[in-house]
């Protein structure tokens, strides 16, 4: 499987620290950007506690850094997105290897009613 890397995602190792109230808050450990492939996105809609929301999928395919492997806990950042990663497979073609990401992205609509 040889893939054109077009795109540019950010990895993003997320972390949690805590504030000076005692709280926890949402930092990042570490970050790094790698050429990828990302496939057309795949969605549908569904209602939670009445809110309209529509979830994306997303394949995201990049070149394995036996280094810097991505982890199941990663998110990676496309397009200003946040992308959660579901599941992390290796593909090795010979020598090279490849991840291949699968991400999802929820977005939510409220619904007031009115038309504009």
């Amino acid at each position: 499987m040889v893939k054109q890397l077009n795109r540019r995602v950010t990895v993003i190792v997320p972390g949690v620290t805590q504030n000076d109230q005692g709280g926890n808050e949402a930092t990042t450990i570490d970050s790094w950007v790698k050429w990828a492939h990302v496939e057309n996105r795949t969605g549908s809609n569904s209602f939670q506690n009445q809110q309209q929301t529509w979830q994306y999928d997303y394949k995201v395919i990049m070149r394995y850094e036996a280094t810097r492997p991505t982890k199941s806990n990663y998110e990676i950042e496309y397009e200003n997105y946040r992308l959660k990663v579901e599941s992390v497979e290796i593909d090795s073609e010979g020598y090279k290897g490849y991840e291949i990401l699968r991400c999802s992205k929820i977005d939510e609509f409220i619904t007031d009613g009115n038309s504009s």
